[in-house]
């Protein structure tokens, strides 16, 4: 099975599998939460490389950092659809404005984000603090950063 995840305008999230059956697509939703703000949409998804952590960024400026891995079932304990807030590992409120994209380190420690504060800031997952915050270089909001596939280098646009 594939996952997928989709960032909604209302600020929830929905993790899915998706499979191929025969040449037809099963799709089942496996978690969907709800914790950025009510009418804040979700601009920015990604999935860590172990596929075990789900990251989102939205307009409340705040980053999400869930566990996509069902721990014997979901929130209710049996079923694997839920709106999960035990899911949440932490959540990190690091930008004043928008998180327009973020990203997962391959090297498994550290995940960057970028917003439309004109700011890069890359955090570490075990202390769960921004190690290094890069606050010049644009002019205007960044709406794209990407790793290296040795996640030694880190790119922005803006």
């Amino acid at each position: 099975n594939d996952a997928i995840a989709v960032g909604r305008k209302d600020g929830s999230v929905d993790a899915l599998t998706i499979r191929l059956d025969r040449g037809i697509w099963d799709v089942h939703r496996t978690h969907r939460f709800i914790h950025h703000e009510i009418g804040t949409p979700v601009r920015a998804l990604d999935f860590s490389h172990d596929g075990a952590l789900l990251f989102s960024g939205g307009d409340d400026g705040a980053v999400y950092v869930m566990d996509v891995v069902a721990r014997g079932g979901g929130a209710d304990g049996g079923s694997s659809s839920s709106s999960s807030s035990h899911l949440v590992g932490f959540v990190i409120g690091g930008h004043r404005g928008w998180v327009l994209d973020l990203k997962a380190c391959p090297l498994g420690r550290r995940f960057a984000t970028a917003g439309a504060d004109k700011t890069v800031k890359i955090w570490d997952l075990g202390t769960r603090k921004n190690i290094h915050s890069f606050d010049d270089g644009h002019e205007g909001s960044i709406w794209g950063i990407g790793f290296s596939s040795d996640g030694k280098r880190l790119v922005s646009g803006g």
